[in-house]
């Protein structure tokens, strides 16, 4: 086969190693434990000292307000005494937000195809149309996607409220 050439036989919902259709209710339910799995995993993730000769890593949030070199209160502390680092999450937010996209990514078929154009030029082949897909695949990527848009619409990572940016001026 040439490079460029679709190889999904069994569609954009099929095993890569059997060839195999996979069920769109299977794979709905695997990206809903994914997505839950990659939010626990930032709600309950460890804090580290960002300290570099402490590094301390906890689950739990110091009482102690420590005061940095101005004497102003460094919040949340470090849990160990006379440490002047503040805990930092393990698990950032970014990361999560980015996760997140890439789950999306995987179901949008108009940014695919986008992406193949992009890709084609870049390595000077001629531009030739995927094949389309048919209307039952179509839709399953729309509902899969759809699942991802709705838990990311959830998130406001990505928006900036410029009322309350702005409220001070």
């Amino acid at each position: 086969s040439e490079p460029g050439d679709w190889r999904g036989a069994a569609g954009p919902l099929g095993c890569a190693g059997c060839g195999g259709r996979l069920e769109v209710s299977s794979v709905r339910d695997a990206l809903a434990l994914g997505m839950r799995k990659q939010t626990k995993e930032y709600y309950t993730a460890c804090l580290q000292c960002d300290e570099a000769s402490c590094r301390e890593t906890s689950r739990s949030l110091s009482t102690h307000v420590s005061r940095d070199e101005a004497g102003l209160p460094l919040f949340p502390a470090c849990t160990v005494a006379r440490c002047r680092g503040k805990m930092q999450k393990t698990r950032t937010d970014r990361a999560l937000h980015t996760q997140l996209l890439y789950y999306a990514s995987l179901f949008d078929e108009a940014a695919a195809r986008a992406k193949a154009v992009i890709a084609g030029k870049r390595r000077g082949e001629e531009w030739r149309e995927p094949p389309p897909l048919d209307a039952a695949d179509a839709a399953a990527l729309r509902s899969l996607l759809s699942t991802v848009r709705t838990t990311l619409e959830a998130s406001a990572f990505d928006r900036v409220d410029l009322a309350a940016l702005f409220a001070g001026m």
